[in-house]
């Protein structure tokens, strides 16, 4: 209804104002927020066109207004898997904000975080590292320590420590959201979970198993008891604990975590490297459909193999 509303103020201040002035710019700019919200990127992206092609023909191309256009286009682009056109208009606009704004200004932290999202999705973790610590210290000064996008950027800045190799610093950072999430946001919320899930993983690649287990186990519990079921969630519990046996060795201990209660197959047995753990071989599911999507996810290098130590890909 407000969509239709925004359609019909849009048409109507067309006639009352020109292309380039900023009540008609500020409408298409809302309408173009709603609809990518909505994931129609492709609309969204002509009205944001729209509205950069109005600002240009005015004579304050460089003006905060027109940084701010460029800002939420990069947003959008990043959502339709552009990154090469987000990054160009997020290092257009995020200098034009701090020269007008300020370095700790809320919109400049904010294309700072997300100019760090995209470096990191590029694996350039060294230029990520840097723009997520100065948008965590920003925020932290200026929004405080225990709000959603302080938090998101002190995790965006652990996950390119973990990524770099740095596990005792990244997991000291993960601690320290973990304890900001369950402070703003409760034990149990997605938010909380995912930290705690991230904080298990960093863990594991240290090889304390047990502790890494425990937290893996606590967020599952949290999230069965929010899902009310144990069906699926149960399934990734008890591949995490096979996991954990395996890794230390026990490896007769962790076939009785195999979901099917299938023992794994000897060298030389015939079956191939694949053990059943894929997410597709539910016993009675014989469709074609599922035996389709298991061929093309063995077929992507994405399956479970016995020789595969790294299988947390499969535990989110």
């Amino acid at each position: 209804m407000m969509e239709k509303h925004e359609r019909r103020s849009i048409e109507m201040l067309e006639y009352v104002f020109s292309p380039d002035d900023e009540i008609f710019l500020s409408a298409l700019l809302s309408l173009a927020f709603r609809l990518r919200k909505q994931g129609k990127f492709v609309e969204a992206e002509g009205y944001y066109q729209r509205a950069l092609t109005g600002n240009e023909a005015t004579s304050e191309k460089n003006s905060f207004f027109s940084f701010h256009i460029m800002l939420l286009f990069s947003e959008l682009l990043r959502d339709m898997d552009d990154p090469e056109g987000a990054e160009r208009y997020l290092r257009q606009s995020i200098p034009g904000i701090e020269r007008i704004k300020g370095r700790n200004h809320e919109l400049t932290l904010s294309g700072v975080h997300i100019l760090g999202e995209l470096m990191q999705s590029r694996a350039s973790f060294e230029e990520a590292e840097k723009l997520f610590s100065r948008a965590w210290n920003g925020r932290k000064q200026v929004l405080g320590p225990h709000e959603s996008e302080t938090l998101s950027s002190l995790q965006g800045l652990a996950i390119c420590l973990q990524r770099r190799g740095q596990y005792c610093h990244s997991e000291r950072l993960f601690r320290e959201a973990l304890i900001g999430y369950e402070a703003a946001f409760g034990r149990s919320d997605p938010k909380t979970l995912e930290c705690v899930f991230n904080t298990s993983r960093v863990i594991y690649q240290q090889e304390r198993y047990k502790d890494a287990r425990e937290l893996f186990e606590r967020a599952v519990a949290e999230r069965d008891r929010l899902l009310k079921t144990d069906t699926e969630e149960s399934l990734v519990k008890l591949i995490g604990e096979g996991i954990c046996l395996r890794l230390k060795g026990k490896l007769r201990a962790s076939e009785k975590y195999n979901p099917q209660g299938r023992r794994r197959p000897r060298k030389n047995e015939g079956k191939g490297p694949w053990v059943n753990t894929c997410k597709f071989e539910q016993p009675g599911n014989n469709s074609s459909t599922s035996r389709q999507m298991e061929k093309s996810y063995r077929a992507s290098g994405r399956g479970c193999r016995r020789d595969r130590e790294d299988l947390w890909p499969l535990l989110s």
